[in-house]
């Protein structure tokens, strides 16, 4: 019952954590999305360093670099995810042959405690 418990317990984490990765991909891709539509906007703007407003930040900043770093965050956060979700794969079907093992083991300790050889043994 407690390594039942446990599995189950562990499947319910399983999926939390890939519920918050997948969340977190889709908060990184908006970032991405509003980042990109930031940095449009601040091209299109005419870049006058004298002038407040940041012109001078503009002008230093690269938008192509800044776009190509938050792709490269959202493409690492997709590979932790794709990761994570093979972790995830893995200890459901771990679970299951936890399960499987779990029921076997069940299923002979009656038939044990009934004084009786269980019909896979003979």
């Amino acid at each position: 019952e407690r390594t039942t418990e446990e599995a189950n317990r562990r499947a319910a984490e399983a999926q939390r954590t890939a519920a918050e990765a997948i969340r977190n991909k889709e908060e990184m891709a908006e970032e991405l999305q509003r980042v990109k539509s930031e940095v449009r906007k601040g091209v299109k703007k005419k870049v006058q360093p004298d002038v407040g407003d940041g012109g001078l930040a503009h002008a230093l900043v690269d938008p192509s670099q800044t776009i190509d770093n938050l792709v490269a965050r959202v493409g690492k956060a997709e590979s932790e995810i794709e990761s994570n979700k093979l972790a995830t794969e893995e200890r459901f079907e771990l679970l299951g042959h936890n399960m499987t093992v779990l029921t076997e083991d069940v299923k002979n300790l009656a038939y044990h405690q009934q004084g009786i050889v269980p019909p896979d043994s003979v």
